[in-house]
């Protein structure tokens, strides 16, 4: 049978978690806090999932059961309701007026600053991007030397401020094998070797172009060098993200101001469901107090609370 709205504001928390099954897949998932999800179980290509709909009684009985009917039509239409969410997130981005595909970039723009990079770092590797959120055509196109060569000086900078006195930068290539000396492409010769020479000459411990495949094994541990410049989006992120998104951070480096945040998504699937991992939440504030500059004495006296005079005795 399914659920009556009283039933539903009669649930009351219990000694263990429990369901109480409505129709169509739609479920009132009851924590022992008390708290009331409404969720969705369906399969997709073969696998179980689900998907949150909301807290009760934000979300009515009512308008849970319109959310499930909408995802049953996507499923219908071959879509997985998760996807589909995701999309439309970006799109009501978009339709806000915000240009930018992700928080790097609007970022940068609200500090009116236009260099800077993606670094994403855990325990074992850390990886900085010359590209970020552009189709990959286009990021071949954006690999220039001068675009490489201010990655580089970027995560010099940056590594210094987390104590690296002498950062060792690895450089890698675009093409398989790193070009394979031009017979796989001359992105490596024309432009990404030529930006690391200008590096050295500055100052810099960079080398390479070393090749894609191989260079974050001898980065892991931090073993032969302390960061990988990539040269575009998934080449850097797969390997940091493959060791676990559970500790990894997302830094924004360039900014005039300290920026971190978690290494995942918004993760539709498990929202409410109590389930979500806060280990890159925690590794994100902790990499940003090491960041942050240390204060003076006009800080911390701006920051001490104010003395208050003693009573006068009457």
């Amino acid at each position: 049978m399914p659920l009556t709205v009283k039933e539903v504001m009669n649930a009351q928390k219990g000694p263990k978690d429990y369901k109480l099954a409505d129709s169509g897949g739609l479920h009132l998932y009851v924590t022992t806090k008390g708290a009331k999800s409404w969720r969705f179980k369906y399969r997709y290509a073969g696998k179980e999932k689900r998907l949150t709909f909301g807290l009760f009684p934000e979300v009515t009985l009512a308008e849970a059961r319109d959310r499930r009917d909408e995802a049953r039509l996507m499923l219908r239409a071959g879509r997985d309701p998760v996807v589909e969410l995701e999309r439309r997130k970006h799109e009501a981005i978009a339709a806000a007026g915000v240009r930018h595909p992700g928080h790097t970039e609007i970022l940068a723009e609200l500090a009116g600053v236009t260099d800077v990079r993606m670094m994403l770092a855990n325990d074992e590797l850390r990886t900085i991007l010359v590209t970020i959120h552009v189709p990959l055509r286009a990021a071949i196109d954006a690999i220039t030397r001068e675009a490489v060569r201010d990655t580089i000086a970027i995560a010099d900078a940056g590594l210094r401020r987390l104590g690296i006195a002498r950062p060792r930068i690895a450089v890698a290539g675009l093409n398989p094998h790193a070009g394979e000396g031009g017979l796989m492409g001359r992105e490596e010769i024309e432009s990404i070797a030529p930006a690391i020479a200008d590096a050295r000459a500055a100052g810099i411990d960079a080398s390479g172009p070393w090749p894609g495949d191989t260079v974050f094994m001898r980065a892991r541990h931090f073993r032969d060098f302390d960061v990988v410049v990539a040269m575009y989006h998934d080449q850097g992120l797969i390997p940091v993200k493959y060791l676990g998104v559970d500790t990894g951070v997302n830094v924004t480096v360039g900014l005039p101001f300290v920026r971190t945040s978690v290494d995942h998504g918004t993760a539709f699937d498990i929202a409410g469901h109590g389930v979500a991992d806060h280990r890159s939440l925690l590794a994100a504030i902790d990499l940003a107090l090491k960041l942050a500059p240390e204060p003076d004495a006009a800080d911390r006296a701006a920051a001490a609370p104010t003395a208050r005079a003693a009573p006068v005795a009457r």
